[in-house]
């Protein structure tokens, strides 16, 4: 029987949550889970991060979507900024190339329309919404004949050693994630 280490963060302490997560993702022993939680007080909502200890998770992922969560909390803001701002050194080291500064159209375009892409309006063509878990799916892809995995695996191999740059690549991503989020019109 597995044993469980609980760890639960508000979106104040994302500071403390990215430090565990760190420290999780080292040893392969990460599973993320984010619930919204209502505080009983009514003048303040809030969401809980709940980190529980086990195997084969994909930390970037959890960290994408925490960085998706909408609340007007100062310290989730903040975390934000720090988290776009690392996500921008990223973006412009791997996905200039082809995306252009600042999100701007580049080279890459649309397989279908040959319409260049655009990524500062990535939140209005989805609906007014970051949908994190398809970024990730999509920039992450081992498939390939997709385009972006040999960039994948230039983040990924980047990263370290074999048992933590998948993890950490993906947070490398989710950062990127919360850059094109900063950016959008």
């Amino acid at each position: 029987m597995d044993k469980f280490v609980r760890h639960h963060f508000k979106l104040g302490d994302m500071l403390a949550a990215y430090d565990a997560f760190g420290r999780a993702a080292r040893t392969k022993a990460l599973n993320v889970v984010i619930e919204r939680q209502p505080r009983k007080e009514q003048r303040m909502k809030g969401t809980t991060v709940r980190i529980t200890a086990s195997s084969g998770i994909r930390v970037a992922l959890a960290i994408g979507l925490i960085a998706s969560l909408a609340h007007p909390v100062r310290a989730a803001d903040e975390f934000e900024q720090i988290h776009a701002a690392a996500g921008r050194q990223w973006y412009e080291k791997y996905c200039t190339p082809c995306h252009g500064m600042a999100g701007a159209p580049g080279s890459a375009v649309y397989a279908d329309t040959k319409k260049p892409v655009d990524l500062r309006d990535y939140v209005q063509r989805n609906g007014g919404k970051f949908p994190a878990a398809r970024w990730i799916s999509v920039v992450t892809t081992e498939n390939p004949s997709l385009v972006h995995t040999d960039v994948w695996h230039k983040i990924r191999d980047s990263q370290g050693t074999a048992n933590s740059s998948d993890v950490a690549g993906r947070a490398v991503v989710a950062s990127i994630a919360s850059y094109v989020r900063s950016i959008q019109k």
